[in-house]
C-alpha cells in the first residue's frame, strides 16, 4: 500500500464513520440492551422526533432499525433544513431555518412542542 492509498482509506473510514444513519442504526441495535428490545416490540406506541439537517436520515434509519427489532412507529415529526420525501405518511414533517434562527423554525419548535406533547 501507499501513502495515497492509506489516505483514501483513512479518509473513507471517517466519512462512513460520520454517517448520521447508520449510527443510528447501531446505537438502536445494539447500544439498546434486551429489555427495552422487548418493551419496544409490545409498546402501544412508538414515536421518533428528529431534528436537524441530518434528522431524516436518523429518522429513516431508527424507523428500519425498530422494524427489524419488530417494532412499528406510529407517528413522529422530522424537521430539517429541506424538504424531503414523507418517511412514512403518519410521519409528519417540519422546516426550520438555517443557519440562523427565523420565524420558521418557530414554527417548527411549536410542532415539535405539539408532537412530544402526544407522546
Amino acid at each position: 500500500m501507499t501513502a495515497r492509498d492509506d489516505a483514501l482509506a483513512i479518509y473513507h473510514a471517517a466519512v462512513a464513520g460520520a454517517l448520521p444513519g447508520p449510527a443510528t442504526a447501531v446505537a438502536l441495535g445494539g447500544w439498546l440492551g434486551p429489555e427495552l428490545h422487548d418493551a419496544l416490540r409490545t409498546a402501544a406506541s412508538i414515536w421518533i422526533i428528529s431534528v436537524g439537517k441530518a434528522s431524516h436520515s436518523m429518522a429513516a434509519s431508527a424507523v428500519d432499525a425498530l422494524r427489524r427489532l419488530g417494532a412499528d412507529v406510529t407517528g413522529g415529526l422530522v424537521v430539517s433544513t429541506f424538504e424531503q420525501p414523507r418517511l412514512l405518511p403518519w410521519i409528519d414533517d417540519a422546516i426550520g431555518d438555517h443557519p440562523l434562527p427565523g420565524e420558521a423554525s418557530r414554527r417548527a419548535a411549536r410542532r415539535v412542542s405539539d408532537a412530544a406533547a402526544l407522546v
